[in-house]
């Protein structure tokens, strides 16, 4: 995950004798602007080691045909991001979901981990980490940060239907992905009382 907080993380939980394994994407060194963000990357899998973390990076790759395929009609496309949040894809334009999941299922197969942390958005990553721990019955621990304000309860008191639409599903699966964490973490008071009165869990903020 590209993110300070994680990076933090990485850099600190081993003053607590905590050893992270990092899993992000490959990037490509250059990214200035969003699009930057959301170009592919099909290098290899790599594994970086020291004596504070691991980490491993994974291609990328656009999720979908009606991402890359510009010849698509502008209904069908608008269609495909409508039905969407209904069938729970979120922030498919950055689908960590689809680019890690097989990697992962794989790697836990095969190795333990104490705890898993995962740092959201995108949404995605919510429901990458309710799969996996549930599956592997590892204790996920939810680090929301503040961009995610919003996205729960709306911001106009009065929201237009789309964002009515948009937030049902956001809190929909919202409930369901956040019941398996052990512990969800954020830095804004506001955003853990939004979790708190659409979950029903208790964030803590750090």
């Amino acid at each position: 995950m590209a993110s300070p907080r994680v990076q933090a993380f990485a850099e600190n939980l081993k003053k607590f004798n905590i050893y992270p394994v990092i899993f992000t994407r490959h990037w490509n060194g250059n990214e200035n602007e969003w699009t930057d963000f959301l170009k592919e990357n099909h290098h290899q899998p790599t594994v970086t080691e020291n004596k504070m973390f691991t980490v491993y990076r994974l291609p990328y790759h656009t999720n979908s045909k009606f991402d890359k395929n510009t010849t698509i009609s502008k209904p069908l496309r608008k269609l495909y991001h409508f039905i969407n949040p209904a069938i729970g894809k979120f922030n498919t334009e950055v689908n960590a979901y689809k680019c890690f999941y097989n990697f992962l299922n794989n790697h836990l197969s095969k190795n333990h981990y104490d705890a898993m942390i995962i740092s959201a958005p995108p949404f995605n990553t919510v429901r990458l980490g309710h799969e996996l721990a549930t599956k592997f019955n590892i204790p996920l621990v939810l680090d929301l940060r503040d961009i995610w304000q919003g996205l729960l309860v709306p911001e106009n008191s009065k929201p237009d239907f789309k964002t009515k639409y948009f937030l049902y599903f956001n809190r929909r699966y919202a409930r369901k992905w956040f019941a398996s964490a052990k512990l969800i973490t954020t830095v804004s008071e506001p955003l853990a009382e939004e979790i708190k009165s659409v979950t029903g869990k208790q964030a803590i903020v750090i």
